[in-house]
């Protein structure tokens, strides 16, 4: 499927729009505040298939351009 951008201090708002019968991946800037958001998700709401982007998006791009210039 594809990416939806949900602002952190939106998604409490917008919870029920996401599916809980598809595997959800979190991220943001340094995985901070993803792995909160997961773990919210996971124990408060009932989500079961959902991760967080370890490093976030800085640490995909930096993992991506190594691999890039290898």
């Amino acid at each position: 499927d594809s990416a939806v951008l949900i602002p952190f201090s939106q998604i409490i708002d917008k919870i029920d729009s996401l599916p809980k019968d598809k595997k959800l991946i979190a991220y943001c800037s340094h995985g901070v505040d993803s792995f909160f958001l997961m773990n919210i998700l996971l124990a408060d709401y009932g989500f079961s298939d959902i991760y967080s982007l370890k490093s976030g998006l800085e640490g995909w791009y930096k993992f991506i351009k190594e691999r890039a210039v290898s």
